[in-house]
């Protein structure tokens, strides 16, 4: 109710602050970081609303910036990261800090995808987007992050679909979407593993 009845200045100066403490909260708990963000992004849009201003047009430029810092920033698990519960999707930091790249390049993803389908797309810019989303999943396929990747995808789909208003975008990527979980779970031992306990949870709460 506050933020509703809040004068104008109220919403830029949460946005400074914000920007401030967002660090702060990632070094103590990711949890609480991850709320931040969400948090902080809530506050911008907020705040074009309610001062009847607009995003920066500068971001809406910079969609192969956000495109090719995200593969960069995906791809450098390859080379300094570490790996958990079966994923090499982790770069530790070193005193006990460590951060996840996907996470920070789901914003940069939905930012390209964006920037791109911002004016009424053709072919030629519904083909590049649809190359530079692949990537993105095929890499996190090859860190063995799969709900990353299916993340990344059914936003890849839904974005595709508002913006287009066509329906073979969303009925063809859930296709898809079927047909790379049947592979996942013929490919990947732990997909297999994880499928068993969800199906039936009680039979391998001890392990085996």
């Amino acid at each position: 109710l506050f933020v509703l009845c809040a004068e104008p200045i109220a919403l830029p100066l949460s946005w400074e602050m914000g920007q401030a403490q967002i660090f702060t909260y990632y070094t103590e708990d990711s949890n609480i970081f991850a709320a931040a963000v969400c948090t902080l992004v809530a506050l911008w849009q907020l705040r074009c609303i309610f001062t009847g201003g607009e995003l920066p047009v500068w971001l809406k430029k910079l969609k192969w910036i956000y495109g090719l810092l995200g593969l960069i920033f995906l791809s450098s698990v390859f080379v300094i990261g570490t790996s958990q519960n079966g994923a090499t999707n982790w770069i530790s930091l070193g005193h006990g800090i460590a951060l996840q790249p996907s996470e920070f390049v789901k914003i940069s993803f939905v930012f390209f995808i964006a920037a791109m389908l911002t004016k009424a797309p053709n072919f030629k810019t519904m083909l590049l987007t649809s190359i530079f989303a692949a990537c993105h999943v095929i890499i996190l396929i090859g860190e063995k992050d799969l709900g990353g990747a299916l993340i990344y995808f059914v936003v890849y789909v839904f974005l595709c679909y508002v913006a287009t208003g066509r329906g073979i975008y969303l009925f063809g990527g859930i296709g898809a979407g079927t047909l790379a979980a049947k592979l996942a779970y013929m490919l990947f031992a732990h997909v297999r593993v994880r499928f068993i306990a969800w199906k039936d949870p009680w039979s391998v709460i001890e392990g085996s």
